[in-house]
């Protein structure tokens, strides 16, 4: 398959060269707001470390994804959603035979699993989604949904809100959004 063969290469180009760089002691989050949001969402001590690794990394396996999707202007087909579906399994296979970032593959792995199972690659449900994973959920969302997109512009800070509201309990833990929200993010 084309994504594992692009996977195997990036994997010995790219990839072991973030070790020096994520190797180095990075004291975990460094902002004390960042700090004071992980814990109020339930992250302490070597998860913190684990949480900011994998947010690096989350969405790594993109890497091994085609250019024509990555940067398209519209909805993705069917096809293209199936293609595009398999970058948390690719970020697996590129991670995995790195021992010191074990600790941060839940984030990369499980990132888009939804709280009522119906996310992927896994569909995983509930409490069965690590916390690191759905911490990052809402907070990938926060920042993806403010941001401009290639296929969209960024919404308005009370739309996300209204859109974290709406999705806690189907896309996202919900007593992580509701930490989350209590933070006046």
């Amino acid at each position: 398959m084309e994504v594992g063969k692009s996977a195997s290469i990036l994997q010995s180009r790219q990839v072991l060269a973030l070790r020096r760089w994520l190797v180095e002691p990075s004291g975990a989050i460094q902002d004390p707001e960042q700090r004071r949001r992980a814990r109020a969402c339930g992250l302490h001590g070597e998860q913190l470390e684990s949480v900011y690794r994998g947010a690096l990394l989350h969405d790594i396996g993109k890497m091994a994804m085609p250019d024509s999707i990555l940067s398209k202007h519209a909805e993705l087909n069917e096809e293209e959603d199936a293609i595009m579906r398999t970058h948390p399994g690719v970020a697996v296979d590129m991670l995995s035979s790195i021992a010191f970032l074990r600790p941060a593959m839940d984030v990369p792995a499980y990132h888009h699993e939804w709280w009522d199972g119906s996310g992927y690659p896994y569909g995983l449900r509930g409490e069965g989604i690590p916390l690191t994973a759905c911490i990052f959920a809402v907070v990938d969302a926060w920042d993806a949904l403010l941001s401009d997109r290639p296929y969209r512009k960024a919404w308005t800070r009370e739309h996300v809100i209204e859109h974290l509201k709406r999705q806690s309990g189907i896309q996202f833990d919900p007593q992580i959004v509701k930490r989350f929200l209590s933070l006046n993010p």
